[in-house]
């Protein structure tokens, strides 16, 4: 990823990363998040394993500004926090374990909320191919 020059390859790129770490990582993920609300010490390991992965998004948004990839509007801080904030376990848990996402479909919806999100260019959502035939099939 870190030779990727164009930057929707380089949010595509992660994107594909996210379902396998969050599916493999996400039951330890999950038992420290429970443990931390009553040990201070696993509190703080969770704490910086947080700050571990914000880096991580702070060097792909950095990664983004050094190829033209992000907004003007926004700040190498804010589209890590973007990053961060998409790419979460949080979110992962809701869209796929609650309401039984895919991991294509989060995936390809990762690589698009970014994409919509850090890129200059079009901000209007295009909904993902699997909802455009539910809509085509309202309007009959």
């Amino acid at each position: 990823m870190i030779a990727e020059q164009n930057p929707r390859r380089v949010l595509e790129l992660h994107a594909a990363t996210q379902p396998g770490i969050h599916a493999r990582a996400g039951p330890l993920y999950r038992v420290l998040i429970e443990a931390a609300a009553a040990d201070p010490e696993v509190a703080d390991v969770w704490n910086q394993l947080e700050a571990q992965r914000l880096t991580g998004m702070r060097r792909i948004a950095e990664q983004l500004k050094n190829v033209g990839g992000i907004r003007q509007e926004l700040s190498v801080e804010e589209a890590a926090d973007i990053l961060w904030t998409v790419n979460s376990l949080a979110v992962y848990n809701l869209l796929v374990l609650q309401r039984a996402w895919s991991p294509e479909r989060y995936r390809d919806w990762i690589a698009s909320t970014n994409t919509r999100a850090l890129l200059p260019g079009r901000r209007r959502p295009t909904p993902p191919n699997h909802r455009l035939s539910v809509h085509a099939r309202r309007r009959d």
